[in-house]
This record gives C-alpha cells, sequence and structure tokens, in this order.
C-alpha cells in the first residue's frame, strides 16, 4: 500500500509572486513582513526531498521549487555576498545579513548537487556554491560553523573549509566544556542540535578525541531537552546558561526538527547511543506529545504552528515552522519506514 502524501497546501499558500513569504497571520502570508533567504533556501531542500519520495508530483512540485531556487540565485549580487530579505514588492533590503544564512545557502547547494535530478539547477548549485567558499572560509558563529561543516564534509572539493571550521567547534569545546557542562559555548541557545551534528559529520577529517566529544555533547542535549520521551526544547525566553535553569518556553518548531534531523544521523552510525524512545521523541512533539499536550503539524495542509508558548499558543503559521515540520515528516518516512 503506497503511503499517503505530505500536504503542500500550506507552502502554496504562502508562496508569492517571488519565492516563499516568512511569516503569516494566522494561516494567512503576512505581506508586510516579505521574505527571506533562510526559509527559501530550507525550502529548496524540502522540496528535493519531497520529490525523491513523491517522483509522481513532480509536475507541481517544480513549480515550487523553481520559485525558491530563483529567489536564492536572484539574492546573490556580488561575488560571494548576498541580500537576505524582500519586501513584498520586490523591492531587496541591505540589513540583517547573517552568518546563518551563509551556511544555510551552503547546505542547500551541496544538497541540490546530491539530490536534484535537473542538471541546469545542479549547475548553477555548483557555480554558486564555489562562488560562496571565500564567505563560508570566513565564518566565526559557532552555528554557522557547524552547518558549513554538515553542508562540506562530504563533498571532497571542499573538505578543507569543513576540516577548519570542525577544529575551530573542537577548540570551543576544549575551552568552554567541563564536566558539569560538556558543551561547546556558556550557554545552549537555538538549534542546538547542529554543533555535536556538526562533530557527527565531521569525524573523519577530525581528531580521534573528538568521538569522545561527540558522545558527551549528545548526551547532555538529550539528558537537557528530552525527560519521559518528550521532547523540550529549549526555550528563547531566557535559554539555557551554565550556571542558569533551562528555559521552557518559547519552544520553536525548528529545534524539534534540527533535533530530530541529528538524532536520526546519531542513530545510524551509533545506534546503542539512542533510545527508540528518544529517538522519535522530537517527531512527536509536532503531534502532542510536548510540555502542553498540543498538537503544533496540521496534516491536512503541511502547516505548522510558530510556536508553544508559556501562556497560549503562537497561532500563526509561519514558513519555518512549516518547513521544520515538513522535513522532519520526510525524514521520518524515509528512515523510520512502519
Amino acid at each position: 500500500m503506497q503511503e499517503s502524501l505530505i500536504s503542500l497546501q500550506h507552502f502554496e499558500k504562502l508562496l508569492g509572486p517571488y519565492g516563499l513569504y516568512q511569516h503569516a497571520t494566522k494561516r494567512e502570508p503576512n505581506l508586510a513582513e516579505g521574505y527571506c533567504v533562510d526559509d527559501n533556501a530550507r525550502a529548496v531542500i524540502v522540496l528535493l526531498a519531497y520529490l525523491e519520495q513523491f517522483p509522481a508530483e513532480k509536475n507541481r512540485v517544480e513549480k515550487l521549487l523553481h520559485s525558491c531556487f530563483t529567489f536564492i540565485q536572484d539574492a546573490h549580487h556580488a561575488p560571494g555576498t548576498y541580500y537576505n530579505f524582500r519586501d513584498a514588492k520586490g523591492v531587496w533590503l541591505t540589513h540583517d545579513v547573517s552568518e546563518d544564512m551563509y551556511a544555510r545557502l551552503a547546505r542547500t547547494y551541496t544538497y541540490t548537487l546530491d539530490h536534484d535530478t535537473n542538471n541546469d539547477r545542479k549547475k548553477i548549485a555548483l557555480e554558486l556554491l564555489i562562488d560562496l567558499i571565500p564567505t563560508l572560509q570566513s565564518l566565526t558563529a559557532p552555528r554557522a560553523q557547524a552547518e558549513t561543516v554538515i553542508a562540506l564534509a562530504k563533498s571532497p572539493e571542499f573538505t578543507d573549509v569543513a576540516t577548519t571550521h570542525i577544529q575551530n567547534l573542537l577548540a570551543l569545546w576544549k575551552k568552554e566544556s567541563t564536566p558539569a557542562w560538556p558543551w561547546f559555548e556558556g550557554s545552549m541557545t537555538y538549534a542546538n542540535a547542529l554543533l555535536p551534528h556538526s562533530v557527527l559529520i565531521g569525524l573523519p577529517l577530525a581528531p580521534n578525541d573528538a568521538q569522545e566529544y561527540l558522545h558527551a555533547s549528545a548526551a547532555f542535549l538529550i539528558k537537557t531537552t528530552i525527560q519521559n520521551n518528550i521532547f523540550t526544547p529549549i526555550g528563547n525566553i531566557g535559554w539555557y546558561s551554565r550556571d542558569g535553569i533551562a528555559a521552557r518556553y518559547d519552544q520553536q518548531p525548528i529545534e524539534a526538527g534540527t533535533m530530530f534531523d541529528f538524532l536520526l544521523a546519531y542513530h545510524a552510525k551509533f545506534p546503542e547511543k539512542v533510545s527508540t524512545s528518544a529517538l522519535i521523541a522530537p517527531y512527536k512533539w509536532f503531534f502532542g506529545n510536548n510540555s502542553k499536550n498540543i498538537i503544533m503539524a496540521d496534516v491536512k495542509t503541511g502547516a505548522c504552528l510558530d510556536g508553544l508558548n508559556v501562556h497560549e499558543l503562537n497561532q500563526n503559521y509561519g514558513a519555518e515552522s512549516m518547513l521544520a515540520y515538513l522535513w522532519a515528516e520526510l525524514l521520518k518516512r524515509k528512515y523510520l519506514k512502519p
């Protein structure tokens, strides 16, 4: 029996004339907030993964894919540099260009090279990736370095960049970690799973002791965010400092998506390190196995609520949240088949 399709209804609703709108007011696109490269780059990966699982949907998905890939192409405005934000009228804005955005683009381009069947798009992705390398070499933010490692560590032409960044992250570990705080920084903030995930992917490029750091940080992350088989990500109201208490709210869907992505990869290489209940916990977060027992994902439309807050839900269904859910759903169906 063929598995049912994953709905792209909300994705299509958030698609504007230039790409995927980044925010929504409830279920309608928030035109005032326009577009961003981050979400369109994530969308390319999600759509390529979708096509792998549902090739019969190619005509429908290619229209969405073309729009999102063209958006990130158009954001490139000078060698190695991009705009991030674009208003609803199509005007590019010059503020808030982050290192995370550049690392995310690298991951999108390498994913395109590895998974796309469109040779023209792959050619463009390779050209844009080569152009981006000097910028990637200069990254200093830990999560940007981590995502760059995930993007490039398995690409022979670019392993020197990945090696530099994995060495930087391991140096950060040696500086910041203690027996009571086996972590890369003095606080746990957003997308924490990217850090051990990068060490996992970068193991072939790293010294032998990197595996010790991987297991220690992974165990700490799992222990901190999964209790009684419920995933409770670090909340963005206060985060979790070395000498503080882990914030429980606001919880973001992207945390569940990145954690599930990491745990699947970690379990595949070190199955004894991740229990079955812990492995599936971030995915189940989307379906009410969370601290509020609230279903976040709408299977019928592919939408996802933007956050699990202290007193009430964030009632909006933006692009980042939707993409986090869709990515988790695609990963689950690919790697945890019933």
